[in-house]
Order: C-alpha cells, then sequence, then structure tokens
C-alpha cells in the first residue's frame, strides 16, 4: 500500500517521492524527520513559518485524500461526487510527516492507508471498521464505529497542534498515560493549549487554533474536509502575508 499510494502521489509537492521499492519496505527522498523538528523546536518558530507548516499538512492530507479522479463516468450522479474521497491515511500523526530540503512538510507512510469504497446507487461511502486507540486517534476510532476520511482530519489537529505548541497530544500541562489520554480522546476531551498562545492575538497562530477545534469536532460529520481546510489556511495567509 505504502508503494502504491506514494506512487500514485509523486506529483504532490506535498507528499515525499518515492523511487522504488521492494516488498514491504520503499525508498522516498532524502528529508529530515519532522517530528523531531516540531517538538524540539516548534516553540522557536515564527508564526510565518509555523502557518506554512500547516498549509502544508493540510495540502498533503487533502491530495492523499483525492488520490483518485472520480467523475460521472463512474455512474454516480450526485452533485457531490468529485468530492469524494477515494484514500484514508489512517495514521496521520506529526512523526509521519517529513520536511523536504525545500522545507516544506510533506506526508508520508502509507502503510496503514485504505482504499475507500462506495456505493454506486447512493454515492454514500461504504466506510470500514477499524478499532484502535491512542492519543493521535479520533473518537470513532476508540468507540469501534464506522469510519471515514475524517478520522485523518481529526488527526490532522493533533498534527496542528505540535505545530502550534511543540507538544504532542496529552503531553501538556503534563504527560498523560496511554489508558489516560485514549479515554480523554474517546470521551471528546481535547488536549491543552497553552494559555499564552490561546491569549496572543498573532493572527497566524489563531488561525491554526481556528482550524484545530474544527478538526477535532467529535462528531465526523461536523469536521471539515482537509481541502477545505487547507483553503481556509491559504486564504488567511494571503491576507496576513500578501
Amino acid at each position: 500500500m505504502d508503494a502504491v499510494a506514494s506512487e500514485r502521489l509523486t506529483s504532490s509537492p506535498n507528499v515525499a517521492n518515492i523511487y522504488g521499492f521492494c516488498g514491504q519496505s520503499a525508498m522516498n527522498e532524502i528529508a529530515n524527520p519532522t517530528g523531531r523538528v516540531l517538538i524540539k523546536g516548534a516553540r522557536k518558530l515564527s508564526s510565518h513559518q509555523r502557518l506554512s507548516y500547516a498549509i502544508d499538512v493540510a495540502q498533503g492530507i487533502a491530495a492523499a485524500h483525492g488520490i483518485e479522479d472520480r467523475s460521472p463516468k463512474h455512474n454516480i450522479t450526485f452533485s457531490s461526487q468529485i468530492n469524494l474521497v477515494s484514500l484514508v491515511h489512517r495514521d496521520v500523526r506529526s512523526t509521519n510527516f517529513l520536511i523536504s530540503k525545500s522545507g516544506r512538510m510533506i506526508l508520508h507512510d502509507f502503510n496503514c492507508a485504505r482504499f475507500m469504497t462506495y456505493d454506486e446507487s447512493t454515492g454514500a461511502s461504504c466506510g470500514f471498521y477499524k478499532r484502535e486507540c491512542d492519543q493521535d486517534r479520533a473518537p470513532e476510532e476508540c468507540w469501534g464505529l464506522p469510519l471515514s476520511e475524517k478520522i485523518d482530519v481529526y488527526s490532522m489537529g493533533n498534527v496542528f497542534y505540535t505545530i502550534l505548541t511543540g507538544y504532542t497530544p496529552y503531553t501538556y500541562p503534563k504527560r498523560y498515560t496511554l489508558e489516560e489520554a485514549s479515554d480523554f480522546v474517546r470521551h471528546g476531551k481535547t488536549p491543552v493549549i497553552p494559555t499564552e498562545i490561546i491569549e496572543n492575538r498573532n493572527p497566524a497562530l489563531q488561525a491554526i487554533i481556528k482550524v484545530i477545534r474544527d478538526c477535532w469536532a467529535y462528531h465526523p460529520k461536523d469536521r471539515p474536509s482537509a481541502a477545505q481546510v487547507a483553503e481556509e489556511l491559504s486564504v488567511a495567509y494571503k491576507r496576513i502575508y500578501n
């Protein structure tokens, strides 16, 4: 799956390039591990850089969700047909992004990815099941409910959180155990954003805080798409810096 997804997404500047694969191993472009950079240095990043990284993340996930062309030839008559998602990454977390030589955050590691199926008579997603629970998962994963691409959107909020604060989920103001963090996720208790960041009126930081909260909506239907988040952040960037 990693090789198939990476190869199909090689045209996206927000997804790591693949140059070859053998079995479960893949040869990707040389890049720096994002997780270490963010966790060690996020609080030293400028607000401009944080917003740029957030845009990269959203665009990478949006690219993954749009891996296939869904068009009228598939006999889906719904007006939303071009917005149907083909692929769910299913393991979105800060350590599954890299920083490319050009300084862009790029998505990689599609080993857990899942291709979506649809009912062509209704245009509705068939969904899938995979019960897992940890600090980077969405509530519906913890409950064993039907899953969609919205699990990636929820977890994208966690990546934004790390970009914004320098902390991984549920390590501030104290480091919670895996069991505690999983229970928080299950019951909709989201990670704490430091007060000094919330009260900082910097428009770039406020734009990130806003989309974090949107991504963390408890019910999947209340979350935006990755493409909508990418667009919202890009508009904010142009408004602030252009």
